[in-house]
């Protein structure tokens, strides 16, 4: 009997145990990913005033809170605060990869070229694929497009048959406004992975706003059939809505950027989408279209903007749906 009571402690204190820490990895996931939601939002007091505690009340944590403290202090510009963290982590811990991709996009965002790719050279010394494509990632989020794109460019020809380098390729042609060739990308991602639903919806969204209806609808239709989509149902519902709608028929017919457009050109586009404001600075269409480009470039804070002005007609349902089911998430 005494043994089976003490059994029985056992596994009581054990669930207590595991109940404890269950509770503190739920609260710490918690509290970091409001600081991220923070972080996004260009509230970057708030962020590291929230990671300041919980270093303090879970310092059993370790990195990964100062890794987030690091990033909200490089994005305010506090470079020397968020070098410091990278330092006590190397010396404490020695970096990790995810430590030595931070150190890389500081030096990055102070225009430290030489430092970030001798970071880089560090990291790239594993040699997976998946060592290329995150730090192809950290020049991308610094707008640094071009060495990015050569670096997708080199995995697509070393991987043919990977996907995700045809994803991450029609990503950078599409944050550069070349919107053929980033349509062709997620063409051939598609070919590999037609169930990728990243690529289908930046597709649809490309055609779009080029204006090919039909393949529009045939693109986005697809997404919510799969699991990974089902979320964007809401989204392409409203999708097929507008473009059934005379508020689409008569943007298309009247459009001031059309041909550019048809081109796929879209930073042209959004030149005269621009200039034209300034004359007529309450058209909810221009207001739309300029926003939609700013999506698809990634500009979200301008793409906000935009669709926040979009007070008339068919746009202004469609806008408000984007920016929650797009922008807000």
């Amino acid at each position: 009997m005494k043994k089976l009571y003490w059994i029985a402690v056992l596994a009581i204190v054990s669930l207590v145990f595991t109940g404890c820490f269950n509770y503190k990895y739920v609260k710490v996931t918690r509290t970091m990913m409001k600081a991220q939601q923070e972080v996004e939002k260009e509230e970057y007091d708030r962020a590291i005033e929230r990671l300041s505690k919980l270093k303090e009340d879970y310092p059993e944590f370790g990195r990964w809170p100062d890794l987030m403290l690091a990033d909200a202090y490089q994005k305010k510009g506090d470079y020397a605060k968020a070098e410091a963290i990278l330092k006590g982590i190397e010396r404490d811990e020695g970096l990790s990869f995810e430590a030595y991709l931070k150190k890389g996009g500081l030096y990055l965002a102070q225009n430290k070229e030489a430092e970030a790719e001798r970071v880089f050279e560090t990291v790239r010394e594993k040699g997976a694929i998946q060592t290329e494509e995150a730090i192809a990632r950290i020049y991308e989020e610094q707008k640094q497009y071009e060495e990015a794109l050569a670096i997708y460019t080199r995995l697509k020809e070393e991987h043919p048959d990977h996907f995700l380098a045809h994803t991450d390729l029609g990503n950078v042609y599409r944050k550069m406004g070349q919107a053929v060739k980033a349509i062709g990308s997620y063409q051939e991602a598609l070919n590999l992975n037609p169930k990728n639903v990243e690529a289908l919806l930046w597709l649809g969204g490309l055609y779009f706003i080029t204006g090919q209806e039909e393949k529009t609808r045939a693109t986005v239709t697809k997404v919510p059939a799969i699991p990974e989509g089902k979320e964007y149902t809401r989204l392409v519902k409203t999708m097929l809505k507008y473009l059934d709608s005379s508020s689409y028929k008569k943007s298309r017919s009247s459009d001031v950027a059309r041909e550019e457009l048809s081109a796929g050109k879209l930073n042209e586009a959004a030149e005269i989408y621009q200039k034209t404001l300034l004359a007529i600075p309450a058209d909810s269409r221009l207001h739309f279209n300029l926003g939609a480009i700013y999506l698809l470039k990634g500009m979200d804070k301008e793409a906000v903007r935009e669709f926040k002005k979009v007070k008339d007609g068919d746009e202004a349902g469609f806008a408000k749906v984007i920016v929650k089911e797009v922008l807000d998430r």
